[in-house]
């Protein structure tokens, strides 16, 4: 039978020659119009190589310099072929190492799947210790400049009576939550959505809305430890990590920061849209609580604080186009809300909790009269003398 193919040989120009391949009882024969060359059955070699092993090789040790070639692997089961003992078993030999070349690529590629799958499962681990390789300073300007980004065109309430008030609510807080490598600094902005949200470097912004929702004390400073333990763990930096390549985690996992300095130098931007993780969350949730203990304070403000903010959710998204921030980017309120129940009931010596001694009632209510003082520049205009007066600054 007849097969298209070619032949290697000096005599071709460039050594190599296409032409017809034709087997027969007597061979294999290669011709075209430069030549022809036969090999004998007896002893003929069968080889497959190439991309993907497409292509079957013929040669003869007592042919020296030929080698016949074709891309058309039907020539294997030529019936001539198959009816030689000799070459029907290197046919199958070729078929073997052909399922072998497969195994072994699939455990190869299993292999490798495997890994990720591996490194996938310790990324959390490896992202923690990367995160812990990151100069504080770095985290101090990305924090910052997210900051200035979210703030920007909104108004922060700065009145002096305002912060002393906080500082004297978060103070107790303070003494067991302050972590001596990050400067807290808590602010005030106008925005009536229940939200409270922290900043790598220790910039935290409460909303008015949040402030004036909450019922007591306990439950604001509930939300506060909260946020604080999400920077004391680092979280937003860890969510700005995951976003890298695991391999680039795994490099910084062991000090190799150069590749990963341009996803935390740059990242201003994007992590006003990370969302914290469950994990982060729960984990959040634990060591918020741990403060609240430590310090004193009855942990079930943190819980109060939920379900008022579960509850508000319904009637305050229809007064906002926006979903309400803090409970879109804290999941699952009310299995957070068990789960802190059931760690009261496991607390022991629950009467060493007091009430906060702060006038929450005037808090409010002076949040209330700053936030209807609005500043010079946002109002009307005055007339006088029949001229109008410019806003002043």
């Amino acid at each position: 039978m007849r097969y298209e193919g070619y032949a290697f040989n000096d005599v071709f120009d460039g050594g190599k020659a296409s032409g017809s391949i034709n087997i027969s009882c007597e061979g294999i024969q290669f011709y075209n119009d430069q030549g022809e060359c036969h090999l004998p059955l007896a002893g003929l070699k069968l080889e497959v190589g190439g991309a993907s092993n497409r292509i079957v090789f013929m040669s003869h040790p007592s042919v020296e310099g030929w080698k016949f070639y074709t891309s058309d692997k039907s020539i294997l089961q030529d019936q001539i072929i198959q009816q030689n003992a000799h070459l029907r078993n290197q046919v199958q030999g070729l078929k073997k190492k052909k399922h072998l070349g497969i195994i072994i690529t699939l455990l190869v590629l299993g292999l490798f799947v495997g890994s990720m799958g591996f490194l996938w499962l310790l990324k959390d681990s490896m992202v923690h210790a990367a995160a812990e390789q990151i100069p504080v300073e770095w985290e101090q300007k990305l924090g910052d400049t997210a900051f200035e980004q979210f703030t920007a065109g909104k108004r922060l309430l700065t009145d002096e009576g305002l912060h002393k008030q906080l500082e004297e609510l978060l103070r107790p807080l303070r003494a067991v939550a302050d972590n001596e490598r990050f400067n807290y600094k808590f602010h005030i902005i106008e925005d009536s959505t229940l939200n409270a949200a922290a900043f790598p470097g220790g910039n935290m912004i409460i909303h008015t809305g949040l402030i004036t929702t909450l019922e007591t004390p306990e439950q604001l400073l509930g939300v506060l430890g909260h946020e604080m333990a999400h920077v004391n763990l680092r979280h937003s930096m860890r969510a700005l990590i995951n976003t890298a390549g695991v391999y680039i985690v795994a490099d910084a996992m062991v000090g190799g920061i150069g590749a990963l300095s341009a996803v935390i130098l740059n990242g201003g931007s994007q992590l006003l849209t990370l969302k914290n993780s469950r994990v982060h969350e729960k984990e959040a949730d634990e060591v918020s609580w741990e403060y609240l203990v430590d310090a004193g304070i009855d942990p079930r403000g943190l819980i109060g604080s939920f379900e008022i903010m579960e509850k508000s959710t319904p009637e305050l998204a229809k007064e906002h186009a926006e979903i309400l921030d803090f409970v879109s980017t804290h999941p699952a309120l009310s299995a957070r809300i068990t789960y802190l129940q059931e760690k009261w009931d496991l607390l022991s010596d629950k009467e060493r909790f007091k009430p906060v001694e702060f006038d929450y009632k005037k808090f409010q209510k002076d949040i209330r009269a700053n936030l209807e003082e609005r500043p010079v520049s946002e109002e009307e205009p005055q007339k006088g003398n029949g001229k109008e007066e410019g806003n002043e600054n």
